[in-house]
Formats: C-alpha cells, structure tokens, sequence
C-alpha cells in the first residue's frame, strides 16, 4: 500500500561507529526508494535544544538516528563530504491499519 507513493530515491549511509577522533564511520552508500518531503520544522534533541529539521523522508525501509540520508544517488563514500545529505533527527515507524506492514519516516538535518 504504501510502497507506491515512494517514487524518489535516497542515498543513506548507515552510522557503524566512529573513528579515534570522534568522527562517524560508515557504512556503504545504500539506494533507497523514499517520498522526500522539504520544509523546515522543529525538534528537539537528546539534551532538549531546539534542531531546524529541513525535511521529512518516508522510505520502506528502517534507518536510524545518526545515519545519513541525501535526495538522489551518491557514490561517495562519506556523507560528510555531500553537500545536501542530512543527519536522520529521529526515525519513527508508522503501522498499516492491519499492522502488518510498517512505513517508515526519517526526520532530516541537512548540512549545508
């Protein structure tokens, strides 16, 4: 049902850890098919600040906070380096009425 509003593709970069100097490792770019949605909004973050998130991402598939998503198809290997990628703020998931199938939502904070 919900797969076929999802004619976009994603690039997400799954977080595996991170290096001796505090930056993120990740995994292999990764093409998902997603409905992106721009517009800015608030949340909030572990310590309760205030975050700008500048889009909401629906994908069939669970990321995770910390991972990294961008609108389209990248190869590179560090989503630090792809000007438009964002950090994923929080990822809900939302049932099908029967609950049997899961959508899932990605809210972004893109870099630069």
């Amino acid at each position: 049902m919900y797969t076929s509003m999802l004619n976009q593709t994603a690039t997400w970069w799954k977080k595996i850890g991170q290096d001796g100097y505090n930056k993120p490792s990740f995994d292999s770019p990764v093409e998902l098919s997603c409905r992106w949605e721009e517009g800015q909004g608030l949340s909030r973050n572990m310590n309760w600040e205030a975050e700008t998130l500048s889009a909401r991402v629906f994908l069939s598939s669970k990321v995770f906070v910390g991972d990294y998503l961008f609108l389209g198809t990248s190869v590179e290997a560090d989503p630090l380096e792809v000007e438009g990628a964002g950090e994923v703020k929080s990822a809900p998931r939302i049932p099908s009425v029967d609950a049997n199938t899961f959508l899932y939502m990605a809210l972004v904070m893109r870099n630069g």
